[in-house]
C-alpha cells in the first residue's frame, strides 16, 4: 500500500514537487498537519478517518490575505476539510470577482444555507448526496438520479454526481429534460482513495479551461478512473504526458 505522511515544510515541499502554488500556505507553530487514516479493502474500496488539525485553523482572515494577492480568478473549488466561514468567505470573493464556484462535499456534512447560496456547482458522491438532501430539504429516494433531481429544483444548484463505477450524472436546475449520465471505464481497481478529489480538481480545471460542463465531466471522469488504477491519493494522479494522453483521448 502506496502512502505518504507529511508534517509541516514538508507538505510545502510535497506541493512544490507536484506544481502546486504554495504562496499562500501558512504554518501553525505547535499544531500537526491534517491527517487521514485510510483502509483500503482488498476491492479498492476505502474508509477514512479524518483529525483535521492545523486545517480547523484556516480563517476568512486568511482567505482575504490569499484573496489580496491573487490578480486572477475563475474558478473556485473547495471542500469541508476547512471550517465552513472560510469557505463562506472564499465564494463571497468568487462571487465580488464574477468567478465560479465548485464545492466538494466531502467529508459529508450539511451546509450553511449561506454557503449553498453561493455555491454555483455542488459535486457530491452518492452517500454525501443522500446526507445532504435528508438533513437539508427532508429528501430521501431509493434512485440516486431521482434525488439528485429532486435536490437539484429544491436548492436550484447544478449537480454532478460521482456515482463510482457507474459514472456521473449531471444536473441543471434550470433544464426541463432529464440528469445526463456520463458512463465510466472499465479499469482495474486498486485503490479508490482520493478518486473524488481527482474528479473535482480535473471538472474545475474544465471550468477554468471553458472546456463546457459536459467535456469537463468527461474529464473528471476519465482523470479519477485513471487514478484508483493506483494506491495513494495525490501520488496516484495522472501529471505531464500521462495526463496529457488522457486528455488527448477524449
Amino acid at each position: 500500500m502506496c502512502r505518504r505522511r507529511f508534517v509541516g515544510p514538508k507538505w510545502v515541499d510535497h506541493f512544490k514537487a507536484c506544481g502546486v502554488g504554495t504562496g499562500h500556505i501558512t504554518t501553525i507553530a505547535g499544531m500537526y498537519s491534517g491527517v487521514a487514516a485510510i483502509w483500503v479493502e482488498p476491492a479498492g474500496d476505502n474508509r477514512i478517518v479524518l483529525s483535521g488539525g492545523a486545517n480547523d485553523h484556516v480563517s476568512p482572515g486568511l482567505v482575504d490575505k490569499a484573496f489580496d494577492d491573487i490578480d486572477a480568478t475563475n474558478v473556485v473549488l473547495s471542500q469541508l476539510e476547512i471550517p465552513q466561514p472560510a469557505i463562506l468567505r472564499g465564494f463571497v470573493h468568487a462571487r465580488d470577482r464574477g468567478a465560479a464556484t465548485v464545492l466538494n462535499p466531502g467529508p459529508a456534512s450539511a451546509l450553511g444555507q449561506d454557503i449553498l447560496g453561493l455555491t454555483d456547482w455542488l459535486l457530491p458522491n452518492e452517500t454525501e448526496l443522500r446526507l445532504l438532501a435528508r438533513e437539508m430539504f427532508g429528501l430521501e429516494h431509493d434512485d440516486d438520479v431521482a434525488l439528485a433531481r429532486q435536490f437539484a429544483r429544491k436548492s436550484g444548484i447544478k449537480l454532478v454526481v460521482t456515482l463510482g463505477d457507474r459514472g456521473a450524472a449531471y444536473v441543471d436546475p434550470a433544464a426541463a429534460d432529464d440528469p445526463v449520465l456520463f458512463a465510466a471505464p472499465k479499469v482495474s481497481v486498486a485503490d479508490t482513495t482520493g478518486a473524488g478529489d481527482a474528479f473535482a480538481g480535473a471538472f474545475a480545471y474544465g471550468l477554468a479551461a471553458k472546456m463546457g460542463t459536459e467535456a469537463s465531466v468527461r474529464l473528471a471522469i476519465a482523470v479519477s478512473a485513471d487514478s484508483v488504477t493506483r494506491r495513494g491519493t495525490s501520488v496516484s494522479y495522472a501529471r505531464g504526458p500521462a495526463l496529457d494522453a488522457i486528455r488527448h483521448a477524449l
